[in-house]
């Protein structure tokens, strides 16, 4: 199997995409040693290669992306491969029915996986979805309703949850951020 992958420019920075012909693998912030480890990780699970390019799933996520972050799009039709455990799969999951400019907390996501005593597992599980954005891990706060933790750093969790009006506590100013 070839994936391709492509880095494109958004507003919040450059974006790392990984999709085969049938779906999204993975949507990260472009970090080089993220990068490396998912590709790895990818190549270890599935024994694909990797090609830089674009297909029809990597232009159909940079579109439904751009409409997302000009506040066109509050919802992702691009189908997506979900890559973990099925405990993983599950926080996902859950992750992907948090409505648009909701927020929860991770004691709620335990809970609503039925598992609540599970809530730093929900939270690592969390830290480790490779579809940020579409599945949308930026929307799980601090009990407290603060920020709480994010791979992409807090900075672009506070302006992705700003973008969708969600209520959080914040300390930064967005018009600050890029």
């Amino acid at each position: 199997m070839t994936l391709f992958t492509q880095v494109i420019a958004t507003s919040i920075g450059e974006i790392f995409l990984t999709a085969s012909n049938n779906a999204l693998y993975a949507l990260e912030f472009d970090d080089i040693k993220r990068r490396q480890l998912h590709c790895a990780s990818l190549q270890k699970v599935f024994g694909c290669t990797f090609e830089q390019g674009i297909n029809p799933i990597i232009t159909q996520t940079t579109n439904e992306l751009h409409e997302y972050l000009s506040g066109g799009r509050t919802t992702f039709s691009v189908p997506v491969k979900m890559v973990g455990t099925d405990f993983q799969k599950k926080v996902w999951s859950a992750l992907s029915a948090i409505p648009y400019g909701v927020t929860i907390s991770y004691e709620e996501l335990s809970q609503q996986i039925g598992n609540p005593l599970a809530i730093r597992a929900v939270g690592t599980a969390n830290g480790k979805n490779k579809i940020a954005i579409i599945i949308p891990c930026h929307r799980v706060v601090n009990k407290s309703g603060g920020l709480g933790g994010y791979g992409g750093g807090l900075h672009r969790k506070e302006y992705l949850l700003k973008l969708e009006n969600a209520s959080f506590g914040s300390t930064t100013n967005q018009d600050t951020l890029f």
